[in-house]
């Protein structure tokens, strides 16, 4: 995974730390800690606001991915992790495949795009006689 941000970090602690004490409870104590330590790096203030309801939240989409990913190795279960992960694997094909088509069109465009035509010997030849004779 890439460096997390602090102010994600702190997201995301914010978010566990007003879930349930069963869900938290699932969490590796270690996981939970080196989000903390990324935290504490953090001079920003996340608040939650409480009124709204933490479904309706408005959060990074780098905390969102954090948390699904606590939820996919942590507490879902297995039926739910098969079931992730499958989804997971269409969408990094249809990703892929995506990409390569848009590579393909670009490739195609370059290629239009790219036609070079360069003179023949006895082109260039005759132009120097050519510019030879009208300079004079």
């Amino acid at each position: 995974m890439d460096e997390i941000t602090c102010n994600t970090a702190k997201e995301v602690v914010s978010i566990l730390y007003d879930s349930d004490m069963n869900v938290f409870m699932k969490i590796p104590p270690k996981f939970i800690s080196f989000l903390e330590i990324k935290s504490g790096e953090c001079k920003d203030e996340v608040v939650i606001n409480k009124k709204v309801g933490i479904e309706n939240q408005p959060i990074s989409d780098e905390a969102k991915a954090i948390l699904a990913i606590i939820y996919k190795d942590f507490l879902a279960s297995k039926d739910e992790k098969e079931n992730l992960e499958k989804e997971l694997a269409e969408m990094v094909v249809s990703e892929s495949i995506e990409k390569t088509t848009d590579n393909i069109k670009n490739d195609k465009l370059n290629m239009e795009m790219v036609v070079y035509k360069e003179e023949s010997r006895v082109k260039k030849i005759l132009n120097r006689i050519k510019r030879f004779f009208s300079k004079k």
